[in-house]
């Protein structure tokens, strides 16, 4: 299906085109093409399996509900790639997950939604899942790149968790010119190990919210992901968090794990934990954490990276 439009495409219906759930079900994808904007509230559906949505336009986008869950075995998530100038919003529930598979290596893999602003921002207000739910599944690949602010919601989720018998966790990659805040949840957790989970702005980051890179308690040699902020890197920025980083392996309870701890980094010119925040990296063996202050650092919150399963080293915790 390829709807242009030499003005905008607004819509509150459906746009249907589904796959079928194994290898010989492509679908042929969606596209949308606007020389305006594209405002569609309704739901688009690439369900099935490794189907697409492609969506341009010049003057913004807002999208509300997506089914592209990807069924069978293996099984798939559907990508999407949108590009504008102007802002991009996602306010509904984007579900890219891979459903099934339970055999072998056949956990099948979550789906990529790639978000290009080049003159705006991108705002997540909604949930956005493209995890995976099988054996073996990888959690799927979120990159924004906006040439001004990205802004994660309060009560929003960005999911790339895997959180069945051997899932490893996905990736996130978001890039701002100027500002990142995220008052909600970004979630790359895997029950064999988890993802890893990157931010980078030009400005100020800001965390209220929760970034989650950690394998479950009491999971078997598992290992936690990594979680890498950074802010100021065009110019003076401020790190500010009062929310939480998890990248424990295995858990935070004494004696119940059996995995390593994950890798976090925090840079900023001012960098500021708030009374609220927490940042944990347990294990078998503790974790690495590093914080490094261009300028000042304070420090009212958490920060741990222990061994609470022996016979692991405790974890390294720097303060530059």
């Amino acid at each position: 299906i390829w709807i242009h439009s030499d003005r905008d495409i607004v819509g509150t219906g459906q746009i249907l085109n589904p796959a079928g759930i194994y290898m010989e079900g492509y679908g042929e994808g969606i596209s949308l093409d606007a020389a305006g904007r594209v405002d569609f509230a309704g739901t688009i559906d690439i369900s099935g399996y490794a189907t697409n949505l492609h969506v341009s336009a010049v003057d913004g986008v807002r999208l509300h509900d997506l089914d592209g869950a990807g069924g069978g075995i293996p099984s798939f998530g559907g990508g999407v790639e949108i590009e504008s100038k102007g802002d991009v919003a996602i306010t509904g529930n984007f579900d890219q997950r891979a459903i099934g598979g339970t055999d072998g290596d056949l956990g099948g893999e979550g789906g990529g939604l790639r978000i290009v602003s080049s003159l705006g921002a991108i705002i997540v207000s909604g949930k956005v899942r493209a995890g995976a739910t099988g054996i073996f599944g990888i959690g799927g690949e979120i990159h924004f790149h906006a040439a001004t602010d990205i802004v994660v919601e309060e009560g929003a989720l960005v999911s790339l968790a895997a959180g069945n018998n051997e899932g490893y966790g996905g990736n996130a990659l978001l890039l701002a010119a100027r500002d990142i805040s995220i008052r909600g949840d970004i979630d790359a957790s895997g029950r064999n190990e988890g993802g890893d989970v990157e931010a980078e702005a030009g400005r100020h980051v800001v965390l209220d919210g929760r970034i989650d890179t950690s394998t479950p308690a009491g999971a078997d040699e598992t290992n936690g992901g990594s979680v890498a902020l950074s802010a100021g890197s065009r110019g003076t920025g401020h790190l500010t968090l009062d929310g939480e980083i998890e990248a424990n392996g295995g858990g935070c309870l004494y004696g119940s794990v059996y995995g390593g701890g994950g890798w976090i980094d925090l840079v900023g010119c001012d960098l500021t934990l708030g009374s609220g925040a927490r940042i944990r990296s347990c294990g078998r063996s503790g974790g690495w954490i590093t914080l490094t202050a261009r300028r000042e650092m304070t420090i009212a919150g958490e920060i741990v990276a222990p061994n609470v399963g022996p016979p692991g080293p405790d974890g390294k915790i720097s303060l530059v």
